[in-house]
């Protein structure tokens, strides 16, 4: 394959995860290198979500800085061009990430299937919602729904991430977790408590409100697939910090913070599911 750089190179290689509903199964992360792209620049590439993954994916910053949204525009312009080769070392931290979400869901049973859709998340509040493959893992809680319906308009209007809104002056803005926007407590905070506060929390509270099927403003039916979850989650108040972390240490006793600092993945694809 050429890329738009006219080198010849190898697409982005696929990999799988740990099929969450079906023990010893395991199912592949996205179904082509343009999907698995599309997802990197939508969420992990774009604030306020990437914020989140950090935490999740402690690795990320080795890569990247997330509070940099022209570094994370050229990331994702350059995964682009390159048939998504040059995002590889994302990809597979993101691999390594959602195959922890994927047994953390599995261990708690935070996992249903309706028939057409899987939807499972894990201790970091981690979403996946499988049909053939994992069609999304994303950070519930995290996303800016206006500008995600804003995106396909702007992102023909102006250079920059489509589901990400205009940011300050400089290129540093995105980060509702920066200096300026945390409690003063905030700072004493450990990695756990990070997570939990700013990642898990809003992923349950968006969990427990959500609606299987509803209708926008037009009358149109919106589904929210991650709805499916929310009666086999605990209640809110039997998910306080300590609960959690009892979980959390539960499901991963040798890494309760999250994945480890350089993954590796076990097992390559060819982009076809094929190993």
């Amino acid at each position: 394959m050429r890329t738009a750089e006219g080198d010849a190179r190898t697409p982005l290689q696929l990999n799988a995860v740990p099929h969450p509903a079906r023990g010893g199964a395991a199912v592949q992360l996205f179904a082509d290198w343009q999907t698995a792209c599309a997802h990197l620049r939508d969420h992990w590439l774009t604030a306020p979500e990437c914020q989140a993954w950090a935490l999740v994916a402690p690795a990320y910053t080795s890569l990247l800085d997330p509070g940099d949204a022209d570094a994370r525009y050229r990331y994702a312009e350059q995964a682009r061009i390159t048939a998504g080769s040059s995002a590889q070392p994302l990809y597979d931290l993101c691999v390594a990430a959602v195959a922890l979400e994927a047994g953390d869901a599995a261990r708690l049973q935070w996992v249903q299937d309706d028939g057409r859709v899987t939807a499972a998340m894990g201790t970091s509040g981690v979403v996946l919602l499988i049909e053939g493959v994992v069609r999304t893992a994303f950070v519930a809680g995290q996303g800016d729904p206006q500008a995600t319906k804003d995106g396909q308009r702007r992102r023909l209007e102006r250079r920059g991430l489509p589901r990400e809104r205009p940011l300050r002056s400089g290129g540093h803005g995105g980060d509702p977790h920066g200096p300026q926007s945390r409690r003063p407590w905030e700072d004493k905070w450990s990695a756990e408590e990070r997570l939990y506060y700013r990642v898990f929390r809003p992923a349950v509270q968006l969990v427990k409100r959500a609606q299987h099927r509803s209708r926008d403003m037009r009358g149109g039916i919106v589904r929210a697939d991650y709805a499916l979850l929310k009666g086999l989650l605990p209640t809110r108040s039997r998910l306080k910090y300590e609960d959690w972390l009892e979980l959390r240490r539960a499901c991963r006793p040798e890494s309760p913070s999250g994945p480890p600092q350089d993954p590796r993945p076990a097992a390559v694809t060819d982009g076809t599911g094929k190993n």
